[in-house]
């Protein structure tokens, strides 16, 4: 991340560095602090004729532990950029939960067996093969890959330490790996790679008004109250609509983030605008709004929950002040141990919202209020796993009783379902459902705090980008279909010049909201093909207009292991380039692998009867990539692994 005042520290290489030496510490220094000294209990448990006939303090799983927590930072070195240092926090509940769980079944194995001659080798694997089935009862993801190269780096550093405690002084061995380590600390704390370079503040302010954008990420309309949803899921959207006016059948271009807001900021379809599955990041040659604003006279901000809108993948061009609020809630993700000890004893968090929108709130209060700004706003809450929202909204509802341990399994198991394609227990729909309308309502009520601090002045737009699939089609999860429920999206503009309480029925788009901020600006934007939202609330539009939404290839579904569930064909329908159309009450699809469905919306809603298409109805083509960019984009390494953690790339 970036901001326009504080530098930060690239905790990616700071994790390298650190992961370079613990080989050396958990070998050496470290193991000497136990009480017997480790090598000492090493050269007694890898003779395999000694036979444990007492308890000892479990050295070996507590070094399992260690060297499993050191394992997993190497493999997620990359992940973050954030101010200062790394959360320790979140760092110091994974190794204590590593090394409780290894040392635990260490001892256990010590009470279990107490007569039975158990090498340190065959022992150490005995436990990582424990702790492998106990991850999997509890539904941690990806405990395989990273214990197994845990279990042999243990191999090779209970070999090392034997060694280096037979033949090595004590000083010598402890001396040397201190001295490397904090050379390794002062060499990596350094900056972070430099940002893309912010437009000038330009001398003379803009005459028009100051524009609030807000995007509840992953909010399908059909699960808003505001949309007529029973549930009262989104109190202060529906006080918006009422301020304002609401658009009844607005669209997404894409079924996920990264497309989606690069149609928002450039007002071009994905195939255009390029940040799509096949380049992974926006066109360097395309100006986006905050680009033309920041040149002609807006202060620009954009906060920013989404790792996929970020300076990693050019989203953020053209704001003049940026802040993310990803890293932490991801690495909480991440990390198994921590994620283990919300399995175990879950509690109150959320995917950043509360302090995105604390520092947003600050940032309109300390901005120079003789300048009209342009900020710009990605609340995650709604996205993927549910459960990762405050209690309150949690339990908003989910039946009386629920526990939030049972909470946390069923949202592990949905978010599982999105990523692998694991098959969903249908005896947990109800309470997915639950989870994934308290995540709505917790972005909700962050919206809340915005729309009071921007006041009535602003002119304020809220939608969403893409909304998800909790079952329907037999899918979970968003990014890999154009179904309604993906990219038909709630959309609300309020503020001066706004109609009050004004429903349009028109089909509308998300490449609409750029063109209509520009008018709003009296700035020009003939060449874009949206429409001016204030035309289509007057009423004065071409009629049959034709809205389309673009999906591209992608690897995912088989290197994330969709194979084992799915048919070949159904791999071969999500991989392939798809398009939709969509012309009043009508809709076409088709895909490269010749998938190729028209649908009447009206009669058939959820998409389950495919009408023939008449020659000439609804022409369209598949995306393709822009000419000469069809090579993808090389993706920082935080921003990568961001990404990958939330399934979107192998």
């Amino acid at each position: 991340m970036y901001r326009d005042t504080e530098p930060v520290v690239d905790v990616a290489r700071n994790f390298y560095g650190l992961t370079l030496i613990w080989p050396y510490l958990s070998a050496t220094g470290v193991v000497f602090w136990f009480k017997n000294g480790i090598c000492s209990n090493l050269r007694t448990l890898n003779d395999p004729t000694t036979r444990v006939t007492k308890k000892r303090f479990p050295t070996l799983g507590v070094l399992l532990g260690v060297l499993t927590f050191v394992v997993e930072c190497s493999t997620i070195a990359g992940l973050v950029q954030i101010d200062g240092f790394p959360p320790w926090r979140e760092l110091l509940v994974a190794l204590i939960v590593f090394v409780a769980l290894f040392g635990s079944l260490d001892f256990l194995l010590q009470i279990a067996l107490p007569g039975m001659g158990l090498a340190s080798i065959p022992r150490a694997a005995l436990i990582v093969g424990i702790a492998y089935g106990f991850m999997r009862v509890i539904h941690v993801p990806f405990p395989f890959a990273f214990l197994s190269i845990a279990a042999v780096w243990a191999l090779v550093q209970i070999g090392c330490a034997s060694l280096w405690g037979r033949f090595l002084p004590f000083r010598w061995v402890t001396l040397l790996p201190a001295a490397v380590f904090a050379f390794r600390v002062f060499f990596f704390i350094t900056p972070a790679s430099p940002a893309p370079p912010a437009p000038p503040l330009h001398a003379e302010p803009a005459p028009g008004p100051s524009f609030l954008v807000v995007v509840l990420d992953t909010v399908r309309a059909d699960h808003t109250s505001t949309y007529g949803y029973a549930r009262a899921t989104t109190p202060a959207l529906d006080l918006l609509a009422v301020r304002g006016t609401r658009f009844e059948r607005a669209y997404s271009t894409a079924s996920w983030t990264m497309p989606a807001h690069g149609s928002l900021f450039t007002g071009l379809l994905p195939e255009q605008h390029g940040a799509h599955r096949e380049h992974m990041a926006l066109r360097h040659d395309i100006p986006t709004l905050a680009d033309l604003l920041a040149v002609n006279g807006y202060e620009t901000a954009a906060f920013s929950a989404s790792p996929q809108v970020s300076a990693g993948t050019g989203l953020t061009r053209g704001f003049q002040h940026v802040e993310e609020f990803w890293p932490t809630f991801l690495l909480r993700e991440i990390l198994t141990g921590y994620r283990i000890s919300l399995r175990l004893w879950p509690r109150d968090r959320d995917k950043g919202g509360a302090k995105l929108v604390a520092r947003a709130i600050g940032w309109l209060e300390e901005r120079d209020s003789s300048r009209p700004y342009f900020m710009f706003v990605n609340l995650f809450e709604a996205h993927a796993p549910y459960q990762a929202a405050p209690v309150q909204s949690r339990r908003a509802f989910v039946p009386t009783g629920s526990s939030l341990r049972r909470l946390e399994n069923v949202g592990t198991l949905g978010f599982l379902a999105q990523m692998h394609g694991d098959p969903f227990p249908r005896r947990f729909d109800q309470l997915l459902t639950d989870l994934l309308d308290g995540a709505i309502s917790a972005a909700d009520s962050y919206l809340s705090q915005l729309i009071d601090a921007a006041g009535d002045d602003v002119v304020l737009i809220v939608l969403s980008d893409h909304g998800d699939l909790i079952g329907e089609h037999n899918l979970h999860g968003h990014g890999l279909e154009l179904w309604e429920p993906l990219i038909r999206i709630p959309m609300v503009m309020a503020g001066p010049g706004i109609p009050s309480g004004a429903v349009v029925e028109k089909p509308v788009s998300i490449v609409d909201v750029m063109p209509t901020v520009l008018g709003m600006a009296d700035l020009p934007a003939n060449t874009l093909p949206g429409t001016d939202l204030r035309d289509v609330i007057a009423g004065d539009r071409a009629k049959d207009r034709v809205l389309y939404a673009q999906q591209f290839r992608t690897p995912a579904p088989i290197a994330l292991g969709w194979e084992r569930h799915h048919s070949r064909a159904t791999i071969a329908r999500l991989q392939a380039r798809k398009t939709a159309a969509i012309v009043e009450t009508w809709k076409r699809v088709i895909a490269e692998n010749g998938t190729d469905l028209t649908f009447d919306l009206v009669a058939d809603p959820a998409e389950l009867h495919p009408i023939p298409t008449a020659d000439g109805e609804l022409p369209l083509q598949l995306p393709r990539p822009a000419a000469g960019r069809q090579s993808g984009h090389v993706l920082d390494p935080g921003t990568r692994a961001a990404l990958r953690a939330l399934g979107y790339i192998p």
